[in-house]
C-alpha cells in the first residue's frame, strides 16, 4: 500500500535538509524544537508553491502527499507541535 506520492517525500526530505542546515548555521543543531520550527514554513512553502504550479487545489491530489495527508497540512502540524514544544520548557 502506497501511503504518499514521490513529490511529498521529495519535499519532506528537501525541507528536512535545510532545515538541518539552518539549524547548523545558527548553532542549535540538537534542538528538535527549532527542527520543527523551521521545516514547518519550508514544507508548506514547497507544497503550495508546487500547487500553485500544477493548478490544483489545496486538499487535490496533484500536490505533495504523506499518509494521505496533503504535505502543506502536514508542515502545519509540525510547526505547531514546535510551538507547543517551546511552551513546555
Amino acid at each position: 500500500m502506497i501511503v504518499g506520492n514521490l513529490i511529498g517525500f521529495v519535499m519532506v526530505f528537501v525541507a528536512a535538509g535545510v532545515c538541518a542546515l539552518i539549524t547548523k548555521v545558527v548553532g542549535h543543531a540538537e534542538s528538535n524544537t527549532l527542527a520543527l520550527i523551521f521545516t514547518a514554513p519550508v514544507l508548506i512553502a514547497l507544497d503550495l508553491a508546487y500547487r500553485k504550479y500544477r493548478g490544483a487545489t489545496l486538499f487535490g491530489r496533484a500536490g505533495g502527499r504523506l499518509f494521505f495527508l496533503p504535505a502543506w497540512l502536514i508542515g502545519s502540524l509540525l510547526g505547531l507541535l514546535g510551538i507547543a514544544s517551546l511552551f513546555q520548557r
